[in-house]
């Protein structure tokens, strides 16, 4: 039995999506991707586990995801086209580790698992999957978008501090 689900097209249009999306880490719009993304994938898992109907939910944050990580890879043969800077690698890397709960010790494995995940994304966002393998791995999925929400996070604002804080705002 597979699922198939709804195709959206608001969230694209009111985040301004652009269709040369990178992932970025200290891009300021990743942390808020990833972690619509998680929401939208833990509504799937939870309408999956309950029987409910998947045609109105909404995939358009992980749809977008989607083609930040296949974008990495792009199709060079050089694979990791956009990976240049140590920090997002650093970044996917970590997430991804703490997600699957599997160390990543080379780039051409970070290069592989990006690969599988953007797979994931794909086929969560856009083809029917068998159910047990849907519920899999969405779940690692979505706890790979938490993580990259987390981390993009506490990285900006390592980067960039905290903006000043007016005093009659205290």
């Amino acid at each position: 039995m597979g699922m198939r689900f709804a195709q959206s097209t608001g969230m694209e249009q009111s985040t301004g999506h652009r269709s040369t999306a990178e992932l970025r880490a200290l891009d300021p719009d990743l942390p808020i991707i990833a972690a619509r993304a998680a929401m939208q994938l833990d509504l799937v898992i939870g309408s999956i586990q309950h029987n409910e109907q998947l045609g109105q939910l909404r995939t358009d944050a992980i749809k977008q995801l989607a083609t930040m990580i296949s974008n990495l890879n792009g199709n060079a043969a050089g694979g990791l086209k956009c990976l240049v800077d140590p920090l997002t690698a650093n970044l996917l890397s970590k997430a991804y580790s703490d997600a699957s709960r599997a160390q990543l010790n080379s780039l051409q494995e970070l290069e592989g698992a990006m690969k599988k995940l953007g797979q994931m994304l794909v086929e969560a966002s856009t083809q029917e999957v068998p159910q047990q393998d849907l519920v899999r791995a969405l779940t690692l999925v979505r706890d790979f978008c938490v993580k990259l929400s987390e981390y993009a996070a506490s990285k900006r604002q390592l980067a960039y501090g905290e903006k000043p804080v007016p005093a009659f705002r205290r």
